[in-house]
Parts: structure tokens; sequence; C-alpha cells
């Protein structure tokens, strides 16, 4: 996402109210992240389902459309219990979620 996406959103709600929705992104996702190094291990795939489903949501109101993208995709290989998708999906959402969370970092934090 490019820093004008975020100027944008910000002139729509207001700055303090997307900092809150940046630190909570990046909460959620410190939280989740361990949950998604591998599918085989993921202790239970209705959880990780879950945490796919709220990264598609929170990452989708930041304006982080190809992050959303790959977790609702994923998401779905999970709901149909199609394992070496998601686990493949994994590989897309981990690296974008990361770059989210540097950018909202550099820009609204540390969190």
């Amino acid at each position: 996402m490019m820093s004008h996406d975020l100027e944008a959103l910000e002139r729509l709600l207001d700055r303090d109210t997307v900092r809150r929705m940046a630190e909570i992104f990046c909460q959620q996702w410190g939280l989740a992240r361990p949950e998604f190094a591998d599918v085989s291990t993921a202790a239970n795939f209705e959880a990780l389902r879950r945490q796919a489903h709220d990264l598609v949501t929170s990452a989708g109101s930041l304006g982080f459309a190809d992050l959303a993208d790959q977790a609702r995709q994923m998401e779905q290989a999970l709901l149909a219990s199609d394992f070496e998708a998601a686990q493949s999906l994994m590989g897309n959402v981990i690296p974008l979620a990361n770059d989210a969370t540097a950018s909202l970092n550099r820009r609204y934090g540390p969190f």
C-alpha cells in the first residue's frame, strides 16, 4: 500500500481512527502469525480459518487489497479442507502481512 492510500483513509475518517485501526491490525497479526507458520501443524484449523477471516477484514479496511484477497482465498481453502492450497496461499499471506505491518509501523507506530 502506498502512503497516499492511508492519507486518503485519514481524510475520510481521521488520523487517530486510522492509527487505532493500524494498531489493532498489527496486534492481531502479531498474535496470529505463529499459527500461520504451517497449516499441517496448526493446532486448530477452525481457529486458523477465523484468523484468516479477521485478516481479510482488517487488511481490507486499511486498503491492503492484495493481502485481503490472499487471506480470503486461504480462508476458502481451509473451509474446503484443501490444506495444500491453504499452505501455498500462506506463503503469500505471510510476507504481505509482514509488509503491511512494517508499513503501518513506519507511519503510525511502533506498535
